[in-house]
């Protein structure tokens, strides 16, 4: 979780002018399931878009007059460069990228996350910023981590039980930025991900960053059962260079493709997600609280962000973020 992974990048040069905006260097897409965590992402101008490259050398130096892609793998770039080259937006793509990452880096973020979204808007000449952070269950309590002598349960116990588990904001996200600042639908800018996760799809090998975390994740007696039928099928951890199918979020991916979202907060999704999380059968045997009603009630925060400025950048940020310029 907490390492660097290469970024890849594709830009083009077809545009006669650009706009910059500057903001903290951090990782695109980062954390657990953090949405846009890290990135502006501009809209409203408009300007051509011709792919040119896609790099894999995260030492390369990539430039763009006409738009850009950059994520920390090349199938979820290759999303967002085909969106762009449909006609969609930066928040078409950067919402498809986080659907593609959902499947390729499944352990640093997904749809059963949250995190943090800034867009400029240029039609508007306004930065907004949209907490989807995850929030605590109804029934969370405050002692719920100490353990019957009110001592701290060790970190592992801890964020391996569903009690650790938050209601999930990263979709409700994608859709109300879809819904506000894109141009293309939600179920189009879900479809290269769910190409990737099909076992009859687009090749998906797992990579060193990957490897590490299912490694690890195995150790730690983390996965889920029909976690460990995905990443441990043999009952071994899936090697660097191992393919990748995912077909349970393939068919996740699908129904909120056809559905839209309500599935996910409110429908047969929000049921297994809040039987999962409650189940004692999973996370060593410690079942959390979250319930339908809790992923039904759910709901973004759309805000003005905070900045700071150091050395003659402006740094915007969340209100709530925790991590700052360095």
């Amino acid at each position: 979780m907490g390492q660097d992974s290469p970024q890849t990048e594709s830009n083009d040069s077809a545009a006669d002018s650009t706009e910059r905006v500057t903001t903290t260097k951090r990782t695109f897409l980062q954390g657990t399931g953090v949405t846009l965590g890290a990135s502006m992402v501009p809209v409203g101008a408009s300007s051509a878009f011709e792919k040119s490259s896609i790099a894999t050398d995260s030492t390369a130096v990539a430039e763009s007059n006409g738009g850009m892609i950059s994520s920390v793998h090349p199938r979820a770039t290759e999303a967002g460069v085909e969106i762009l080259e449909s006609g969609g937006n930066a928040i078409d793509a950067a919402v498809a990228v986080q659907f593609a990452l959902n499947v390729v880096q499944p352990h640093s973020l997904g749809i059963g996350g949250g995190g943090f979204m800034l867009v400029y808007s240029a039609d508007e000449d306004e930065i907004i910023a949209i907490d989807n952070r995850e929030r605590a269950p109804l029934g969370a309590r405050p002692d719920m981590f100490l353990d019957n002598q009110g001592e701290e349960v060790p970190f592992l116990a801890r964020h391996t039980n569903g009690k650790a588990v938050g209601v999930p904001g990263t979709l409700k996200t994608a859709d109300v930025a879809v819904k506000r600042f894109g141009r293309t639908e939600l179920s189009e800018l879900i479809q290269p991900a769910i190409e990737l996760a099909a076992p009859d799809g687009r090749t998906v090998t797992v990579d060193e960053f990957l490897a590490s975390s299912i490694a690890d994740n195995v150790e730690d007696g983390a996965l889920t059962p029909t976690a460990r039928e995905v990443f441990a099928p043999s009952g071994e951890p899936l090697e660097e260079g191992d393919e990748l199918v995912q077909p349970d979020l393939a068919d996740t991916l699908r129904i909120i493709r056809d559905d839209g979202i309500g599935p996910f907060y409110k429908g047969e999704i929000a049921k297994d997600i809040a039987e999962t999380v409650q189940g004692a059968a999973c996370y060593r045997k410690t079942g959390g609280s979250m319930t339908v009603d809790d992923l039904g009630r759910y709901n973004v925060n759309i805000t003005r962000p905070t900045y700071e400025t150091y050395d003659g950048v402006i740094d915007w940020s969340t209100v709530r973020v925790r991590h700052r310029i360095t």
